[in-house]
C-alpha cells in the first residue's frame, strides 16, 4: 500500500506544475494584459512610497501633496487662510475647517519650539497642501497656550493634520485693514450717537412722555402698579417682556419664546438698564422701560441690535424668589 502521504505530495507538486503551464500560455496569449498588470503593480509600490512622511531638520514629520513652484511663502505674522482637518492618531476627527461655513484664518506665530505647530506651516506655500504629524500635548499647551489638555489627550497622542495653503495676507496689510477698520467703526459711531439722541427725543414727543429720565438716563413709565413685593439685588425673577426698537419694531420677546424669563438680579446677566427697571417694579406689576445705549448695549452690538441703539421694553414681572 502506498504512503498517502506521498501520493499527496505528488499530487500538489503535479497541481502545481499544471497551474504554472497553464499561467504562462494565459501570459503568452496576452502579453499586453501581462505588461499593464506589472506596471500597474510598480505605479502602486511607487505611490506607496511617496506617500511615506520624510523628517525635517527640525524634526516634524511631514508629506507634501501639492507643490507650487515659485509659490510665496509666509512669515511670522502674515494671516493665513486655510483649509485644514486634523485627527487623533486612532484616526478620530478632531477639527475641520470645512464643516464650519466660513474661511478658517490662522495668523502664523513666531515658533514656540522646534517642530510646532508654526513651523509646520512655515515649510508651505500658497497652494501647497502637506499633512504633518506633531504631539498633542505640544499643540494643545505650547502651540494654543491652554492651561489643561483635553480629555482625549494622552502622552503618547499624536495629532495628523492635512492642511492646504489657500492664501496669505502680509502682517502689514493686516494691520492697515485694522487702522481702517477701526476709522471706519469710529465715525459710524460718532453718527450713530448723534442718531440716538434725536431718536430719544422724537421718542418721546411721540408717545407724549413727561416722565423724567433716571439718574443713569433710563426712562420708567408704570403701566399697572404691582401689589407684591419688591424684588432686591440677589432675587430671583421671572418675567415677561417685549423689547422694541424706538420706530416700534420688535427684536425680541419672551411671548414669543412660549416662556417667561427668568434671571438673577446682580448677577449681571442682563444688561443695566433692564435690571434697574425691575428693581423699581413690585410683583404683578407691568412698566415700559426706555434704555439708552449707555446703559444697553453701548458700542457693541448683539445680534440685530446695532451699537449706540436705544431699546424699548415692555414688561411684566410674575414672580421673585
Amino acid at each position: 500500500m502506498e504512503n498517502p502521504l506521498t501520493v499527496g505530495r505528488i499530487h500538489s507538486q503535479l497541481m502545481d506544475f499544471l497551474f504554472t503551464i497553464k499561467t504562462i500560455i494565459m501570459i503568452t496569449r496576452n502579453v499586453k494584459f501581462w505588461f499593464v498588470m506589472v506596471s500597474g503593480l510598480v505605479f502602486i509600490t511607487m505611490a506607496g512610497k511617496s506617500q511615506e512622511y520624510q523628517k525635517s531638520a527640525s524634526g516634524i514629520q511631514y508629506k507634501f501633496h501639492k507643490t507650487v513652484k515659485n509659490a510665496a511663502k509666509p512669515v511670522a505674522g502674515d494671516l493665513l487662510t486655510l483649509s485644514m482637518v486634523y485627527r487623533t492618531s486612532a484616526d478620530s476627527l478632531v477639527f475641520d475647517s470645512r464643516r464650519n461655513g466660513y474661511e478658517f484664518t490662522y495668523t502664523l506665530a513666531n515658533s514656540s519650539f522646534t517642530a510646532d505647530f508654526n513651523h509646520a506651516l512655515l515649510m508651505m506655500g500658497k497652494g501647497d497642501s502637506a499633512s504633518f504629524i506633531l504631539k498633542a500635548d505640544s499643540f494643545y499647551l505650547k502651540t494654543l497656550g491652554m492651561k489643561k489638555l483635553p480629555s482625549f489627550v494622552k502622552k503618547t497622542t499624536n495629532l495628523n493634520f492635512h492642511v492646504k495653503l489657500l492664501a496669505i495676507k502680509a502682517a502689514n496689510d493686516v494691520l492697515q485693514e485694522q487702522v481702517n477698520y477701526m476709522k471706519d467703526r469710529t465715525s459710524k459711531n460718532d453718527v450713530s450717537k448723534k442718531t440716538e439722541k434725536d431718536s430719544i427725543s422724537k421718542y418721546l414727543e411721540r408717545n407724549k412722555i413727561t416722565e423724567k429720565p433716571t439718574q443713569s438716563g433710563l426712562y420708567f413709565i408704570s403701566l399697572q402698579e404691582g401689589n407684591g413685593i419688591q424684588p432686591k439685588v440677589g432675587n430671583k425673577v421671572k418675567v415677561n417682556y417685549k423689547g422694541m426698537f424706538t420706530n416700534g419694531k420688535t427684536f425680541d420677546s419672551s411671548y414669543d419664546a412660549g416662556a417667561p424669563f427668568e434671571f438673577k438680579t446682580g448677577a449681571k446677566q442682563v444688561i443695566r438698564g433692564f435690571e434697574e427697571g425691575i428693581l423699581m417694579m413690585k410683583k404683578g406689576g407691568k412698566a415700559k422701560l426706555i434704555i439708552p445705549s449707555s446703559i444697553g448695549y453701548g458700542e457693541n452690538s448683539a445680534g440685530e441690535i446695532p451699537p449706540f441703539t436705544t431699546l424699548i421694553f415692555e414688561i411684566e414681572l410674575l414672580d421673585i424668589n
